[in-house]
């Protein structure tokens, strides 16, 4: 038995390459009503971007104390 939806021929909104699985939010290279991400983009351009945002900068200054 399966749970959840499955989206199939769904494309990445920033490399339009088919999406395996169900993706990933692309905020915040992309707003998240513009559609999913792709793993591959997920890593190599939202990961690095979400890493560069002010708040992700607060709460890492808080852990290392």
């Amino acid at each position: 038995m399966e749970f959840g939806i499955k989206i199939k021929n769904m494309k990445c909104c920033i490399c339009n390459n088919i999406i395996e699985g169900y993706g990933n939010n692309p905020t915040p290279v992309k707003e998240s009503s513009k559609g999913k991400a792709c793993n591959k983009c997920y890593v190599d351009i939202i990961l690095p971007a979400r890493f560069e945002l002010p708040q992700f900068k607060t709460n890492l200054k808080k852990i290392k104390k």
